[in-house]
Order: C-alpha cells, then structure tokens, then sequence
C-alpha cells in the first residue's frame, strides 16, 4: 500500500467516520417508524433487534477495517475485501429479514420495493469499492523488484 489518500481516504472515513453516523441515525429512525407497531405485530420487534445487531457488529467490523486501512497495516485490504463479502451476506439477510416480521401479506409487493430501493444501491456501492481494492494501484503491494 502506497500512503492513504485520494479514493483511499475517502473508504477509511467512510467506514471509520460516517458509516457509524449513518448506522446510529438509521437505528433510531427504524426504531422510531417501527415502535408503534410492536404491539400488533410481535415479530417486527425481534426483527428489528436481530438487523440492529447485525448492523452493529457490521458496523464495528468496518471501523476495525477502516482503521487497519488507514494506519497501512499488513493485510488491510484483504480484510477489507472480506469486509465487503460479509457486508453482501448482510444485505442478503437484511433483505430476507422484513418478511418474517408477521407482516400481513397484501403489505409484501410494498415491502419488496422498499427493500429493492434500500439494497440494490448498497450492493453498487459495494460492487464500487471493492472493484477499487481489486484495480487501485494504490492498494496494492508494491513489487518485489521496486519497479
């Protein structure tokens, strides 16, 4: 890895700074939209805790990532590529997880756009950085002959 800056910085204070910003506000707004209807569809409100924990944990992974990228330590962008894998697992899970939430049928076309509109541009973001890890000169590790 050559320095951090450029692109590379931007991915570091993306995952250090702004995704937990991000996350916590997005916590809190579905927990605040969700609540109220706890009562009546019980399930919604395990849903919910099982996807904060999961974006939690895929949260703190990414701070460590972030960290690790940009304090240039060996194998960051390997582990930051993982990162992305699981971010993708996530996603999938996180798409999978509204409908067993109890939700009367005739809401699921609704629920499946609303999921589509959240997902499908994470997994462009996702297909973008790691396409960067893969192509970036930056990342890579220098050549054996100094060349």
């Amino acid at each position: 890895m050559r320095g951090v800056g450029g692109w590379l910085l931007l991915l570091c204070v993306g995952l250090t700074v702004l995704s937990p910003i991000l996350v916590a506000v997005g916590i809190v707004r579905d927990y605040l939209v969700d609540s109220p209807y706890f009562e009546r569809f019980p399930r919604l409100r395990v849903v919910l805790f099982i996807d904060l924990a999961l974006r939690v944990a895929l949260t703190a992974y990414g701070m460590w990532v972030g960290i690790r990228l940009g304090t240039t330590r060996p194998r960051a962008v390997q582990a930051a590529k993982r990162y992305f894998q699981v971010a993708i697992a996530y996603l999938i899970v996180a798409a999978l997880l509204p409908f067993g939430a109890g939700l009367p049928e005739d809401a699921h076309p609704a629920l499946a756009i609303a999921v589509a509109r959240q997902t499908i541009p994470a997994l462009l973001g996702i297909g973008l950085w790691y396409a960067y890890l893969v192509r970036s000169k930056r990342v890579q590790p220098p050549h054996p002959d100094g060349a």
